[in-house]
């Protein structure tokens, strides 16, 4: 890519969201999903990413969503998540 530099991050999620916007997607969201039993990375010059992005992307302008049905399967997660951390500890 043009204009980026040795050990620059490319930002590939980002790109990829930007693009399908391009293409007609609306991007509605980006989300943090925390990894919390993420794999360290192999280099050495930068901190591990315990984090992934989720996009929310809608091919017309009014979509639905259940938030009720969504927050329900989030709290799961969380609650998996702390539990996970919690016995590390």
């Amino acid at each position: 890519m043009k204009g980026l530099k040795s050990k620059d991050l490319i930002g590939v999620p980002w790109e990829l969201a930007f693009a399908l916007r391009d293409d007609g997607w609306y991007l509605r969201s980006g989300i943090i999903y925390y990894k919390p039993n993420c794999m360290p990375d192999p280099v050495k010059d930068r901190p591990t990413q315990a984090h992934e992005y989720v996009f929310l992307l809608s091919k017309n302008k009014k979509y639905y969503i259940t938030m009720k049905l969504l927050k329900n399967r989030l709290s799961v997660i969380t609650r998996q998540a702390m539990l996970t951390s919690a016995m590390r500890v």
